[in-house]
């Protein structure tokens, strides 16, 4: 563990002075700060000679101004502190169940622990040991704060770090190493609002690579873009507190520049900008103010209404958080909101693995940093949560063992390779060529009827050897990144064995959920995302007009042996193309959100049936819903657990239902739920690509999740899983086989695949994100991660 005492009565308290408990401060201010300069006055020094003029937001914290804004605190027009206070005071305790035993526990700016101590308190109650760090600038402002603490702590210990963000960032950064468990670090009060998006995506950043390893979690307090009228008076009270405490920074400034501020000079003086989401704070100059002297140069001097930066609160809407969260590394877990619908509190953690949803191009070749992301998520589903004694299982029984696909994916992207460099030879052991290269796929309806396919070995090679063929596959991929004489035809290998390899960690995906020995991933099990009740404004159906559609892509295969950069071309799978235009019109009746377990079981209990999907283990009495976690409760009465994720079913169950539905209700058509993502998308996808950030894909939660309140109607993914289409994959006119996979569609042209669109939860982002990607399954198949939507025809 961290520098703390040891538990037990009063283990914050471990001094005594003059008779008063006192508590432990371990002054972490770097050594800029302990040495004879004053670091306060280059600060301020620095900021009035920028362009445009600036003063830290640190300077508005010194005592005075920490007790002045404890009193704005309590104002009720300043709702985020009742907003955040509210949601500790209702769901304190679903945040402390959320947060491991043993954690260390490390808040950014403590101030007077008047909501922390909530959190602390009900991490007390359900007795889960705790280190507890509380980090502020002022020194006297946190001893008053820990001393308010319950003197009878058991299973907690309390230190105080005395020091800024960046102190705490270094510190924790030296400590990480000797912490016994996982590490939360606790940020409320929307102080993040205090950093513009791009320098708060940097500051998270800096904690993710610095301070934290996988498994570790933040727990973040955001305010939201609400009402310019209710931002405005937030921070323009009546009474003038907000006032009292922005000008007492100048105060506090003056202390370190020999009172050059005259306060009768200067005024306060708000704006909110409501497009971008923030307001700021300025010193606004009553007449022209020469402070040359001080500052050192021209700059120094001021004109009448100029304006000196002091701070920026920064709004966020859920996208912009999910965007936040992607750029800094770290994926959400639960959020909980206020009744109002003003504030969110945010759990967040930093993944094994990360595919960076926002940034991700999902049309060329993938960087060496992508395949190194895609790797660890292969490693640690293929070793990790597939032990080898799961290798001989076959959990979908129409598949292969496990084992074949440890070799499958190495040894397709040997094959392709090889076929489209000449130059390169196969790998040894060659043979895993024969064994390897194409999976099992029968016709459901009459198993004998099968693709070519590998043939299978009486005994599958030992794990080890797989590796090993694995680990020299994946060099062979480096050193190609290097080659400067690549055809196009080289790097479409390269992009088509990332995606193969993407396809593949998915339908490993499906098996595990279905095998009863699957080792569970090492992340939080996120099973009830926390929303936090807050009802949708949105109604269960939306009307949505059909209109002529663009889909596909151009990628021609005709140009192929030219010679070419990685980034040079935009690369798609033979049934993405041709691009072409698809009309049609009229209106459509259109079901905000998926078919949920709840639905589909109402429809079972209706009807009579026994059948539960393969989703689904139990009974129609108390059924269950698999995961990589293991079987989980519906959980009818809770609005966030599995009976309001989406059923995952075949096509021929999910017609069924909607048939029974009556009124018309029925799945829609490829281009008819292409429109629909198209709407749910509100102009944000571009270039091909989906906004896919606030979708539950690329193992955001390792399990399908309700729609989030503030989504208008389900987009690609938004749920978890694909979606049927009762379109029936076809050859269409212009239709070519792909030259490097000719099977890849073809061969499934059989009458009875349908079309697949969106993402499940195990999607990659480059598949899930691109909008001329389209997947595909038998109508019969009930083991993929696919559900579907109702639409019916407005007349």
């Amino acid at each position: 563990m961290l520098e703390t005492p040891s538990r037990g009565t009063g283990a914050h308290l471990v001094a005594k002075e003059r008779g008063v408990d006192t508590p432990r401060i371990i002054d972490i201010r770097s050594s800029r700060q302990a040495s004879t300069e004053d670091p306060v006055r280059k600060d301020i020094l620095d900021g009035l000679q920028s362009s445009p003029p600036k003063i830290p937001t640190y300077i508005l914290y010194d005592a005075q101004g920490l007790q002045l804004f404890d009193a704005i605190t309590r104002l009720e027009c300043y709702y985020l502190t009742a907003s955040e206070l509210s949601i500790l005071t209702q769901y304190g305790k679903d945040l402390a169940s959320s947060l491991p035993d043993n954690s260390t526990v490390v808040e950014l700016g403590c101030g007077s622990l008047n909501k922390t101590r909530l959190l602390l308190y009900a991490l007390e109650s359900q007795r889960k040991k705790t280190n507890y760090y509380a980090l502020d600038l002022s020194s006297s402002e946190l001893k008053k704060a820990i001393c308010g603490l319950d003197r009878g702590l058991k299973y907690m210990s309390v230190v105080g770090l005395h020091g800024t963000y960046d102190d705490g960032r270094k510190w924790l950064a030296r400590a990480r190493s000797k912490a016994s468990g996982p590490l939360v670090v606790l940020w409320l009060g929307s102080s993040i609002g205090n950093l513009s998006r791009d320098d708060a995506a940097s500051f998270l950043s800096q904690f993710v690579s610095e301070s934290l390893v996988p498994g570790d979690m933040f727990v973040i307090g955001i305010d939201r873009r609400n009402d310019p009228d209710v931002v405005w008076k937030a921070y323009n009270d009546d009474l003038g507190i907000t006032r009292k405490f922005i000008l007492n920074g100048l105060a506090h400034a003056n202390r370190h520049l020999d009172q050059v501020f005259q306060l009768k000079d200067w005024e306060y003086e708000g704006v909110y900008h409501k497009e971008e989401g923030y307001h700021e704070a300025f010193y606004a100059a009553q007449r022209d103010v020469d402070m040359r002297g001080i500052v050192g140069n021209e700059s120094g001097y001021f004109p009448g209404g100029t304006r000196i930066l002091v701070e920026q609160s920064w709004k966020y809407s859920p996208q912009e958080v999910a965007i936040l969260a992607d750029r800094c590394g770290l994926l959400p877990l639960q959020r909980w909101t206020d009744a109002a619908g003003t504030y969110d509190l945010h759990l967040l953690h930093v993944p094994p693995f990360d595919f960076f949803i926002s940034s991700c191009d999902v049309t060329r070749v993938p960087s060496l940093d992508s395949w190194q992301e895609l790797w660890k998520s292969w490693d640690l589903v293929s070793e990790y949560m597939m032990a080898d004694e799961m290798l001989q299982e076959k959990p979908i029984p129409v598949r292969n063992e496990c084992a074949f696909y440890r070799g499958h994916v190495p040894t397709f992207f040997d094959i392709k390779i090889t076929e489209a460099v000449p130059e390169l030879r196969p790998l040894e052991p060659v043979y895993f060529h024969d064994i390897f290269a194409r999976g099992i796929d029968p016709d459901l309806d009459d198993p004998s009827q099968v693709h070519w396919h590998s043939s299978t070995p009486q005994t599958w090679p030992a794990p080890d050897k797989v590796m090993k063929y694995k680990d020299s596959v994946r060099e062979r991929i480096k050193l190609l990144y290097s080659n400067a004489t690549m055809t196009r035809h080289g790097w479409r290998a390269i992009w088509m064995g990332f995606e193969h390899e993407a396809m593949h960690l998915e339908t490993l995906m499906y098996m595990l959920v279905q095998s009863g020995t699957t080792i569970p991933p090492p992340v939080p099990a996120a099973l009830c995302f926390g929303i936090g009740g807050l009802p949708s404004r949105f109604p269960d159906t939306t009307t949505i007009e059909l209109h002529d559609i663009e889909l596909g892509m151009i990628d021609s295969e005709d140009q192929d042996d030219v010679v070419e950069s990685a980034s040079a071309h935009e690369f798609g799978w033979d049934n993405e193309k041709p691009a072409g235009i698809f009309s049609i019109s009229g209106k459509l009746e259109v079901s905000r959100k998926l078919i949920t377990n709840a639905d589909y079981l109402a429809y079972l209990r209706e009807t009579g049936s026994q059948c539960i999907p393969q989703s689904w283990s139990g009974s129609v009495v108390r059924p269950t819903v698999k995961t990589v976690f293991g079987a989980i409760a519906f959980g009818m009465t809770d609005e966030t657990g599995p009976a309001q994720w989406p059923v995952v079913a075949s096509y021929n169950d999910l017609k069924k239902y909607a048939k029974w539905k009556g009124q018309g209700w029925r799945l829609p058509s490829e281009v008819e739920l292409r429109v629909i993502y198209d709407y749910a998308a509100y102009g944000h996808s571009s270039n091909g690509k989906y906004d896919i950030t606030q979708s539950n894909v690329a193992f955001k939660f390792w399990h399908p999740t309700p729609l989030a309140p503030e989504i208008e109607i389900a987009g690609p993914g938004s749920m978890g899983v694909w979606e049927w289409t009762a379109t029936e994959l076809a050859r269409v006119e212009g239709f070519v086989p792909g030259r490097l996979y000719p099977e890849y569609t073809a061969d499934f042209f059989d009458g009875k695949h349908n079309v697949v669109l969106g993402g499940s939860w195990a999607t990659h982002p480059r598949l899930s994100g691109r909008r001329s990607f389209r997947n595909w399954y038998q109508r019969a198949y009930e083991f993929a991660f696919v559900g579907g939507r109702l639409v019916r025809d407005v007349l």
